[in-house]
């Protein structure tokens, strides 16, 4: 089992059309976000132009979840709310143009992936899942079978447990829970 921690202020940032940009996490490693070759991308992006269109990736799944404000886009010309820290879930290839500002939470997962799950929970979880991520909503303390790990506000644990070992992961403040298995 291999625990990546990995805070914002370690991240270094990228512009897109509409903001900045901090890649938290690409899997594999040796894959390249401009090539489109990964299997699934943890980011957090800024959304500093109203309107901007976000990126499309064909081939990709996307979640997403505001983290300081509304969501209000319109997806392939369907205008759809999203309250705050709601989880939007869409296709990349859709065509999405935003007319809101702030912070969003971004989790791209590759299609050929067909067993994950995102869920915003502040009650303690157990999982034997190849990869656990949990993203910090705020300061919080998670104990990973019994290690004690304090993340700051915006930071993120990626769990590798190639051995699918059941994990106990016990927390009581809300973050983002997600598993994979590739």
């Amino acid at each position: 089992m291999k625990i990546h921690i990995i805070s914002l202020e370690q991240l270094k940032p990228n512009l897109w059309a509409g903001g900045s940009t901090y890649q938290y996490y690409l899997y594999p490693s040796n894959s390249s976000y401009a090539e489109k070759d990964f299997l699934f991308r943890i980011s957090s992006a800024t959304i500093e132009q109203s309107p901007s269109v976000f990126t499309q990736f064909q081939g990709y799944t996307r979640y997403l979840s505001m983290l300081d404000n509304t969501l209000d886009v319109t997806i392939n010309e369907s205008a759809q709310h999203f309250e705050k820290q709601q989880i939007f879930l869409f296709d990349s290839n859709d065509t999405v143009v935003s007319t809101s500002l702030g912070t969003d939470f971004n989790w791209m997962i590759h299609k050929s992936i067909k067993q994950h799950h995102l869920e915003i929970t502040k009650q303690s979880q157990q999982s034997n899942n190849p990869f656990i991520l949990l993203f910090a909503l705020e300061a919080v303390e998670i104990a990973i079978q019994e290690q004690i790990y304090n993340l700051e506000k915006s930071s993120c644990i990626v769990i590798e447990n190639p051995e699918k070992t059941t994990l106990r992961l016990n927390f009581d403040t809300s973050l983002i829970f997600m598993t994979l298995t590739i």
